[in-house]
């Protein structure tokens, strides 16, 4: 429809005592490669900082490549992996982090 409002996005954080979780941050597919993802995460990182957060934290799925590599440019570097099952099959995400720290 044209005029509509369409949600493209969201971004969902936990706070912890000092880093910050990003729970979730999805985009439509028609947002993809459009900056939108970028901006949802450096408003994230404004969050964190206004907050004390010392640090950002993240999980991914070891096979969604294109995620990570958003991560790895956004900043976020590897930390360690955490595995769960999904019926019979064990799945795996890496842990991502980025320090927020001024500089």
């Amino acid at each position: 429809m044209e005029g509509a409002e369409q949600m493209l996005g969201y971004a969902h954080a936990i706070k912890d005592t000092e880093e910050m979780l990003l729970n979730r941050l999805y985009l439509d597919e028609r947002a993809r490669g459009t900056g939108l993802a970028a901006l949802l995460l450096d408003a994230i990182e404004t969050q964190c900082r206004s907050a004390g957060q010392r640090k950002l934290r993240l999980s991914v799925f070891e096979k969604n490549a294109r995620a990570i590599a958003f991560c790895q440019r956004s900043g976020l570097a590897t930390v360690g992996t955490a595995s769960f099952h999904i019926g019979e099959d064990i799945q795996s995400d890496l842990i991502m982090e980025k320090s927020l720290q001024a500089s």
